[in-house]
Formats: structure tokens, sequence, C-alpha cells
């Protein structure tokens, strides 16, 4: 978990929110400001927290969740992925008897996953357990059921036993032969192509990109421009466009610039290149591709190319970059 914590938390976005609801003190709020680093900082967020109570933790959780940290909260709980369970029943069941079959399947399913002793749940809870996944919650009215997926193979595996039918057939074995004298013939998970999306967009940072960040500062600190529109475009916090507002011009700016995209969900990374090629930028997001690609190729990132940035006849510096070697523009 310190892991998780030091290298994708940004300080400045729960270190308030967590005093004014009383998990940190102002106390614990200096201490943590104290620190100089990002990274520095985390790790007495770490230090703090792990030293809460249960319920500490719990709104420390929350706290993520509500703050912009909704892919660090997947990372240390898992995945809650939202399904619905469809039933098909022979044709010509009253009404009434349909919503009677519905309640008495929402109130068994959670019991019998839980109590797995019924021979024909045995197979469904056996896959789902062998994948990481669970059935967190299961909830009235047209059966919503929350699958809980300890990690992003889980998920990935989820949504392969989704796409194949495989899950369809394993609830169908599980609680039809109960309910089959009731009306009921088959069951299908309907889950969303969107829901997948959504979580799979909460994956962290790769190492890869969030070393291509980091390895392209010094190249970077002198040739990047950091302004308004930049900032508008990468969608980040206040604060944290505050941040980076508040530090000299040039090369501290870029530094944290650079920290605060490496501790954003790893879709940051592109949707940082894609801000640099839509304020003129392009030479910086080439370069930082060729740092990704150089990686990829060699296994580890070639030194950044010193390269001397063009002036203009006033003597300013222009926004547009020379080609990066190995890079077409």
């Amino acid at each position: 978990m310190k892991t998780v914590l030091v290298e994708n938390i940004l300080p400045q976005d729960i270190v308030t929110p967590l005093v004014s609801i009383g998990v940190f003190t102002t106390y614990d709020q200096e201490r943590v400001q104290g620190q100089v680093t990002y990274d520095e900082k985390c790790e007495m967020i770490f230090d703090l927290i792990t030293r809460k109570s249960q319920a500490a933790f719990g709104n420390f959780i929350y706290t993520l969740q509500k703050y912009r940290h909704p892919h660090v909260v997947v990372e240390l709980m898992g995945a809650e992925v939202a399904a619905k369970i469809e039933a098909k029943v022979s044709a010509g069941l009253p009404v009434s008897d349909t919503e009677i079959l519905f309640d008495e399947l929402t109130k068994n399913i959670p019991q019998a996953l839980k109590n797995n002793e019924e021979t024909t749940v045995k197979p469904l809870v056996e896959i789902l357990t062998s994948n990481g996944i669970s059935v967190s919650q299961v909830e009235k009215g047209s059966i919503i059921v929350e699958f809980r997926c300890k990690n992003y193979a889980a998920l990935e595996s989820l949504k392969e036993l989704h796409s194949s039918t495989k899950l369809d057939q394993l609830f169908t074995q599980a609680f039809c032969p109960k309910f089959a004298s009731r009306g009921l013939e088959s069951l299908s998970v309907v889950i969303s192509e969107e829901e997948f999306r959504r979580h799979l967009a909460l994956k962290l940072m790769s190492s890869e990109h969030r070393e291509a960040l980091l390895v392209s500062e010094q190249w970077l600190r002198d040739r990047l421009i950091v302004n308004d529109e930049l900032l508008v475009k990468l969608s980040l916090s206040e604060r944290c466009k505050e941040a980076v507002e508040a530090e000299a011009e040039g090369g501290q700016q870029v530094k944290t610039l650079l920290d605060i995209v490496s501790r954003r969900p790893d879709s940051a990374f592109a949707q940082f290149l894609e801000a640099l090629d839509d304020t003129q930028q392009t030479g910086a997001a080439s370069y930082l591709r060729s740092c990704v690609g150089a990686r990829a190729t060699r296994g580890t990132f070639a030194k950044p190319t010193a390269l001397v940035q063009p002036t203009s006849k006033t003597g300013k510096r222009k926004q547009n970059f020379p080609p990066v070697m190995g890079v077409n523009h």
C-alpha cells in the first residue's frame, strides 16, 4: 500500500479535506506540509494514516474517492462493477408471481454465494474466486449485482466471462434449478461496455509513462511552456493548478507539472500529449513519445538528446520544437 500512496497521491487535493472531517489534525497537516517533495509528503501521509483507527482509514478512502483519487481507491480496494441480472420466466407467468420470484432471488443469491453449500452454486463460486472476483452486493428491484474485482487482472477476467456468456451459464446453472418450478428459465448478467471502460480508465500511471515523464524533465524544463491554456486542457484541480502557478516560471513549474501528471491515472498521459499537441508544443509531445518508444525497444530509456532551442529574431523562445531524433513529424 505504501508504494501506491507515495507514487499516486496529490497531497494538496486531500490534506485539507482530511483535516475538515477529523481524520488529520492541524498538527498532522503541518507535518505533511513541512516536507519538501511530493514523495516525502506522501510518505508522511502514509505514516500518519497507518497510526489512525479503522474508522479513520475508511474516511481516508472516502476522501480519496471524493477528491479526485478514484484510481488509488480501485488499486487499494478493488473495482466495484455494477451489473443487472435479467431473468427469463415462463410465458404467461402472472406479474405478481414474477415480482415475488424476483424478491426471493434477490434474497437467495447473496446468501447462497456466501454459504457456498448448494451443489449447483459451487461451480459459480469457484470460478469467481479463482479469478479474484466476488459478489459484494445484491439489490432489490431489477436485481442489481455488484462484482468486486480485487485487481485489473480480475476485471479482465470478469469481462471475458461476461463477453463469452460463461457468466450467464454459471448463474443459470446455480439458481434456476431451485426456482424452475416457479417459472424461472434462465438468468443473464448484463454489464455495459461503459462500465468496463470506466474502470479500465482508472488504471494507475504505468511505469513506462511515469518514467517517461520524470526522465524527460531536464530536456523539457527550458522548452515546455506552462500557461493557462495548457493547464485548462489537463483538467487539473484548482489546488493543483495553484501549485503549478505558485512555482517560479520555467524549470520548477515544469517539474511540478510533470510530477502532478505522473500521479494521475494512466489515461492522463495521453491527455497530456494531446494537450501539448493542441497548444502547438508538438516537439514536447514527440519527445515524450520517443521516450516511451525507446524504453519499449531497449528496455530502458535513452538519455534525452540535448537539442538547442531555436529563437526568433526578437530573441524570444519559439513554441515549436525541432524534430527529435528518430521521430517523424
